[in-house]
């Protein structure tokens, strides 16, 4: 019901869930710890789609695992407000069956909010103290966000893109911040963070971006696609837009800044 907590205890879970009114809480065993933390106990594992529709908002999903066919996904056309998403484990996911293209609504991901139009938007999304390995798929995409904080999460060997904003109107505070882009193997993913059509929502709201000190490590491919690297941007709009990139380490990356 509306308002209610859902705790999870250590077990595999393959059912396939919607979740389909506001202000629900599921916990883990592990709701509190880091997806980094080397003590966490017995996780909760989740391999199966949890579905989130329009008549959901203000959802958090705190210490669990995902694997496997485990996806988060939103595809309404319509507004979807809050949804935070910290302390979780997401490893070794489905291979992604769709080749990288730079067209929106093209791709699907594993946190995946996107608009079944050109309708709706999704506002103020937090992504916390994550570790996301060996997730093959965008790990993080957010279709005509309005507000968006990545911090502190750990993105590794992943194939596509880590984070991808897209889908027009981009705007308000999108905040990256002390997380960690790594590649085990040089020239084997596309983008850290691509930011697709971003603007201000208005004269006077600006769009701020934020990329300050995360690590970004081996991304970006010699593959005749202008867009790999570390940090790619595409499509600007109509209004002011503001971009901080300070205090972060870019080693031995095929683009930096593109």
């Amino acid at each position: 019901k509306e308002g209610e907590t859902i705790k999870l205890v250590a077990d595999e879970y393959n059912e396939a869930v919607t979740i389909d009114v506001p202000n629900v809480t599921i916990l883990g065993p592990n709701a509190g710890l880091s997806g980094l933390d080397g003590t966490r106990g017995a996780e909760a594992v989740i391999k199966a789609v949890i579905t989130i529709t329009k008549n959901a908002g203000g959802i958090v999903i705190d210490g669990l695992s995902f694997t496997g066919a485990a996806k988060i996904v939103y595809k309404d056309a319509a507004t979807f407000d809050g949804f935070v998403f910290q302390n979780n484990k997401v490893y070794d996911t489905n291979k992604a069956t769709v080749a990288w293209d730079e067209s929106r609504y093209a791709l699907p991901g594993f946190i995946q909010f996107t608009n079944s139009s050109s309708s709706g938007q999704v506002h103020n999304i937090e992504i916390l103290n994550n570790s996301f390995v060996n997730v093959s798929e965008i790990n993080v995409l957010a279709n005509r966000v309005n507000n968006l904080s990545v911090d502190g999460n750990l993105f590794k060997d992943f194939d596509l893109d880590a984070i991808r904003t897209e889908g027009g109107y981009c705007y308000g505070i999108l905040s990256f911040t002390n997380n960690v882009f790594e590649q085990t193997v040089a020239e084997s993913a596309s983008t850290g963070i691509f930011l697709y059509s971003i603007a201000g929502g208005s004269s006077a709201q600006p769009t701020t971006v934020v990329i300050k000190n995360n690590e970004f490590i081996k991304l970006g491919m010699n593959n005749g696609s202008v867009f790999t690297g570390a940090i790619c941007a595409y499509r600007f709009q109509e209004n002011i837009t503001s971009i901080l990139i300070e205090e972060n380490v870019f080693d031995h990356c095929y683009d930096y800044i593109y």
